[in-house]
């Protein structure tokens, strides 16, 4: 069954991403058949328009999803009756995946069913990754997430500007091709700069969840230098693109 409903928040709905998702599915046989965009202010948010729809079509079982934070542990705790009555599947955004979100209120979040790619997990197992956790849990008392991980990545980076800078290089552009040359290593794994549009891209995670948040790491995608060779071949059309490749969060 390839119906599939799609779930946005106003404001995670405006980066590239639900386009991916969205035309993804499309392109691999997927029929949209409904679409859900939640209120932009949090206090307004409700879910009861795709409740109706579910319980009004029980063939449909997929949700193709794209929230953050509150609104995510909001949409989980909302859906959570008609995923299991309908067996609904949904396919999620990073950040529905990220572990903080367990944070996000007192009720548990329910996550069978629920799967994803991801940037990073704690589970990995690297060296980098290893003293990431521990250093973050020792200073913040609490578990690190996507965005902890940025600032972690970003003084990996610095460190590297600065060797090049004890080194007698403090020109920018010779720095930069220097980071482009080498591949860092983070809690993710690898960060590749990449020389021709300067963005940073890494390994992608598919995840599934269980639980109140309990995140399982099944897999890395497959031929990532492929992948990203294609992404930034693609052209952005002005008519309904800012130009903008970020691909949210930042990664």
């Amino acid at each position: 069954n390839k119906k599939a409903a799609n779930v946005v928040s106003f404001y995670e709905g405006g980066y590239n991403l639900s386009a991916v998702m969205f035309g993804t599915h499309i392109s691999n046989g997927g029929v949209p058949v409904f679409n859900h965009v939640t209120d932009l202010k949090t206090a307004n948010f409700t879910a009861d328009p795709l409740l109706v729809f579910l319980e009004e079509n029980k063939d449909v079982q997929t949700l193709l999803c794209l929230f953050a934070g509150e609104e995510a542990a909001k949409f989980y705790r909302a859906i959570a009756t008609a995923k299991e009555k309908n067996q609904c599947r949904l396919f999620v955004s990073p950040m529905m995946l990220d572990e903080t979100l367990s944070a996000a209120g007192d009720d548990a979040l329910a996550l069978e069913n629920v799967t994803g790619f991801v940037p990073w997990h704690s589970s990995l197992k690297n060296e980098a990754n290893a003293m990431f956790t521990a250093s973050y849990a020792a200073m913040q008392k609490t578990k690190p997430g996507y965005f902890s991980l940025l600032g972690w990545e970003a003084g990996i980076l610095l460190d590297a500007v600065n060797q090049q800078m004890q080194a007698g290089v403090n020109d920018a552009a010779t720095i930069i091709a220097a980071l482009c040359q080498k591949q860092h290593e983070g809690p993710r794994g690898w960060i590749k700069i990449d020389p021709a549009t300067q963005h940073s891209y890494s390994p992608a995670y598919l995840a599934s969840g269980s639980g109140n948040m309990e995140i399982s790491i099944l897999s890395e995608a497959e031929n990532m230098e492929t992948i990203w060779a294609d992404y930034i071949q693609v052209e952005l059309v002005d008519a309904y693109s800012c130009g903008w490749r970020n691909t949210y969060l930042c990664i």
